[in-house]
């Protein structure tokens, strides 16, 4: 597990946000935690499933 901290004033980070959002459902958008990881080469794993 890693800690992430995101300067979430930088203009850099907005622009990302803007680019990776979608509509979640009406009225309410949002940014997929796997778009996001993919963007910055972080891999996801879950650690719910058995092997």
């Amino acid at each position: 597990m890693i800690e992430v901290k995101i300067n979430d004033e930088d203009p850099g980070f907005h622009s990302i946000i803007e680019e990776l959002s979608i509509e979640i459902e009406p009225g309410v958008v949002g940014v997929k935690a796997s778009d996001l990881c993919l963007m910055f080469s972080i891999e996801m794993v879950d650690t719910n499933k058995e092997n």
